[in-house]
Parts: structure tokens; C-alpha cells; sequence
């Protein structure tokens, strides 16, 4: 049923707008919102982080918190630094992408989240991550730099800064299915630097907003 309903409004979206060729929203507006949103969403991480610490104390187990909580400010620099509203300049096919796309921009931060919080709960009780623990940060974060890389490529233009995107995109879901045998600090640890060093380098030298 939940999955009828995404699907009814994402349809909606599509169709309502082909009658007239004028915008019937404030752009700006809309995008508040969604800024708005994902800042809900990041804050829901940070305390699934905070939850996570419950299960129990440890030096390994609060390094993963700390790395989850860089992740985070990683996330939001990425998001937020050169943010743009709503294109209106590349027609209905660029408005779609972005509204859209923040559906996996959303999915991927919530996915993450839960990430972070297995890698703890393993790290306070010293086991190693399965498969299963660690795909939903690895998938979470590869879901929202592949979100992010489309919503740049369709409402800008696919520039390096998008390659760079799928290219990290791709390590961090590729460190989540092999594993090599990390622990789980070791495993937060290589995608957190990942999305680090992809911040680093996107908001140092990219030209301007996505």
C-alpha cells in the first residue's frame, strides 16, 4: 500500500504540471522546505547515534559515534555549503529530477543513520560486522552522493564534480559488500575519510551551487 501511494504521488508530480506551461509554486519556497527536511533527517541521525551509545561504552564504540557524527557534518557541509533553490531556467525535466532525487537524499541519510548506530552496537560488544550491518551505510551514503551526482547533472551540468560524486559513490558501496575483514571502526573509519576527502576537495574548488 505504502509503496501504491510513492508511487501515486511521484506519478502526480509527473503529470499535473503538462497543462500549463507555468509554474503554479514558489520554487524558493519549495526548496525551504526540502532544506528544511533534511535538516529533520540529519537530526533523527545524530540521535540514532546518541541511542546507539546505550548499548554500551566503549573507547572503540564512542570513536565510531565521533566518526558518525563527522559523517553527519560531512553530509550537511555537502548539502547545505553551496545550496541552490529549485532550477527554473532547465525546464519541467530538471525540477523533477531535484524533487525527486531528495527522496534517495532522504532514504540515504535515514539509511546511514542506521548505520552508524549497527557499527556502534558491534563496537561495544566487540564482533565484527556481517554484511548486513554494514550495507545500510555503505548503500545509505552511495544513495545520496548518487542523488546528489544526478540532481547536479540534470539541473547543471555533468562536470567532475559529478564523476566525483559516483566515483566516491561507488568506493563506499564497494568497501560496504567486500568488507576486508574490518572491524568496525576501521570500516566507519575508510568511509568517513571517503566522504571527508569528497567534501574536502567539492567545497574547496567547486565553482558554485549544484
Amino acid at each position: 500500500m505504502w509503496a501504491a501511494a510513492m508511487l501515486l504521488l511521484i506519478a502526480t508530480f509527473v503529470t499535473a504540471p503538462w497543462p500549463s506551461s507555468a509554474l503554479t509554486y514558489d520554487p524558493g519556497h519549495v526548496a525551504e522546505r526540502y532544506g528544511l527536511f533534511t535538516l529533520v533527517v540529519l537530526g533523527e541521525s545524530i540521535v540514532v547515534t546518541v541511542t546507539g551509545l546505550q548499548t554500551g561504552s566503549s573507547l572503540a564504540a564512542s570513536l565510531v559515534a565521533v566518526l558518525g557524527f563527522i559523517l553527519a557534518a560531512a553530509i550537511w557541509w555537502l548539502y547545505f555549503n553551496i545550496f541552490r533553490s529549485m532550477p527554473t531556467e532547465r525546464g519541467f525535466g530538471a525540477r523533477f529530477v531535484w524533487a525527486q532525487g531528495h527522496l534517495l537524499v532522504f532514504a540515504g541519510i535515514a539509511a546511514a543513520a542506521v548505520g552508524v548506530e549497527f557499527a556502534i552496537e558491534a563496537a561495544a560488544t566487540d564482533r565484527p560486522l556481517e554484511l548486513a550491518d554494514r550495507l545500510p551505510l555503505g548503500a545509505g551514503l552511495a544513495a545520496y552522493l548518487l542523488a546528489m551526482a544526478t540532481i547536479r547533472g540534470f539541473t547543471r551540468h555533468a562536470d567532475w564534480i559529478v564523476s566525483m560524486r559516483l566515483t566516491v559513490a561507488a568506493a563506499v558501496l564497494a568497501v560496504a559488500l567486500v568488507g576486508l575483514g574490518l572491524a568496525p571502526l576501521g570500516f566507519v573509519a575508510i568511509v568517513a575519510a571517503l566522504l571527508v576527502g569528497e567534501a574536502t576537495i567539492e567545497l574547496t574548488r567547486a565553482p558554485e551551487a549544484w
